[in-house]
């Protein structure tokens, strides 16, 4: 959690990084986010998003915590 607004988050920084360096392909882009994936996806080809495992190895106490701080931090 990066502790700003889910609205505030933006990937203009990594858009130019990645510009600045000229990364054109991404062959495996991990996340569950689809702003990021379109931001990234205007300067580079992805060639596959992978989703990622949020849960992977933690107990399901701790993930239905973790669901209900997002659902009520989303509004979901």
């Amino acid at each position: 959690d990066s502790g700003e607004p889910v609205d505030a988050r933006e990937y203009g920084a990594s858009k130019a990084v990645l510009q600045y360096l000229g990364i054109k392909d991404i062959a495996h882009l991990v996340t569950n986010n689809e702003a990021k994936i379109a931001v990234i996806g205007s300067v580079c080809s992805i060639h596959e998003t992978v989703t990622a495992q949020v849960f992977e190895g933690i107990s399901k106490e701790a993930q239905r915590t973790y669901a209900d701080k997002k659902n009520g931090t989303l509004g979901v």
